[in-house]
């Protein structure tokens, strides 16, 4: 998801995220937190990625070099059959991290999906990102895929944020992540899209149901949710953050988004069946987090409620703020204000920080495999988006943080 790099150049680093409208926040500030220790590496893809920076360019491939190995979603992960922690934070070529614990991981060099890069707007099977992870006992593991699509606009090659589009899909293993495939056919494996044909037009921004924040079990109603992110207005589908929801994640069907009354919004059928729906059918209520995308989502067993890391900054939810943000909620649909969590240091090398996420290194001790519940302690992981990760790589970083009701 290399387009936030584009996005952040044209805004000004360090602008302050807007205060915005609070119609549905609650009143006040969430917990105090505190930082607990000084920034440090987890990956640092100069030193340990399977395709180094500084491979030999290649103008024809994606990204330059096939495949570039580096961090371009935020973490996500889970504990295997053998209490081996495996999390994903990659590119279009998918590979793991393993280790005996989410801060002590060694990068595997087995390539266990590969982008489809479909040509065909309608399968929703382009660029595919593993982006959220959720296994379970037996070894199957679902993961939402965010799936860019980039094409020609008007003569002239894709320049973010025009000519794309973004939709979520599924994915699925049945070996506890050794390999992966679509759950089911393409476009019959679609989450979510915007209820709007993909048209190549110069004047189309990127819009698209994308950048996820991990898929979390809640511990009130045992249904899986997550949170996904339209950048820009289209037709009658604002931009901004929409909770979606399911009982079933083998089935792609589904998910539910929020409607504002109820979660009664279907994404299904596709614009391009015969006859497309009527899009007002198909349309979410997004959040009141203003200007802001929710990159990270937990629910916190010291606080009884869910806390969201964001990255902030502009009208689009881009990274023009340099710190993370955070804010907490009891149902994921009312928040507290929005409040900042962290402002890490940049050095030259940085362009800008992004993919803020909570987890909690303690989570499997309480039964949580999966990585979606913090205690009153957690680790806050972020990545380095440099100005040219060819020479300068990528790095994830975490830092601890406490929690204070």
């Amino acid at each position: 998801m290399s387009a936030w790099a584009a996005l952040v150049s044209a805004a000004m680093i360090g602008a302050a995220a807007s205060s915005g409208p609070h119609r549905d926040l609650v009143p006040g500030a969430p917990p105090r937190i505190t930082i607990d220790s000084a920034p440090f590496v987890v990956w640092d893809t100069r030193d340990t990625a399977c395709e180094k920076a500084g491979c030999p360019f290649n103008a024809s491939a994606p990204h330059g070099c096939t495949p570039l190995d580096l961090p371009d979603t935020p973490p996500t992960g889970y504990v295997d059959n053998r209490g081996v922690t495996r999390v994903y934070t990659g590119d279009t070529t998918t590979r793991s991290s393993y280790g005996p614990s989410i801060l002590n991981l060694t990068r595997n060099c087995t390539i266990v999906f590969n982008a489809t890069n479909s040509p065909d707007p309608s399968l929703y099977a382009a660029d595919e990102f593993v982006d959220a992870v959720y296994a379970f006992d037996n070894g199957t593991v679902y993961a939402l895929l965010h799936v860019e699509f980039h094409a020609y606009c008007d003569g002239n090659t894709t320049t973010y944020p025009y000519c794309w589009t973004v939709a979520m899909t599924l994915a699925v293993s049945h070996d506890w992540g050794n390999s992966w495939a679509h759950a089911l056919p393409p476009p019959q494996n679609m989450v979510a899209a915007p209820p709007y044909k993909y048209t190549p037009s110069g004047a189309r921004l990127n819009a698209g149901w994308g950048d996820s924040s991990g898929i979390v079990r809640s511990p009130r109603d045992g249904l899986f949710y997550a949170v996904v992110h339209n950048r820009f207005e289209e037709g009658l589908q604002k931009n901004g953050s929409c909770v979606i929801r399911t009982n079933d994640l083998t089935s792609p069907t589904s998910w539910r988004g929020w409607g504002g009354e109820t979660f009664d919004v279907a994404f299904h059928p596709s614009p391009y069946t015969t006859p497309p729906p009527d899009p007002k059918d198909h349309v979410c209520t997004v959040l009141d987090l203003p200007d802001c995308v929710v990159l990270g989502l937990v629910w916190s067993v010291y606080l009884e409620k869910y806390v969201a890391s964001m990255s902030c900054g502009d009208e689009n939810g881009g990274d023009s703020s340099p710190s993370f943000y955070y804010a907490t909620s009891e149902d994921m649909i009312h928040w507290s204000d929005v409040e900042i969590m962290y402002t890490p240091p940049v050095p030259p090398a940085v362009h800008f920080y992004s993919y803020p996420t909570l987890r909690d290194p303690a989570a499997p001790s309480r039964g949580d495999r999966n990585y979606g519940t913090i205690g009153q302690t957690a680790t806050l992981f972020y990545v380095s988006v440099t100005h040219n990760f060819y020479t300068e790589g990528r790095q994830l970083y975490a830092v601890n943080v406490t929690f204070h009701k």
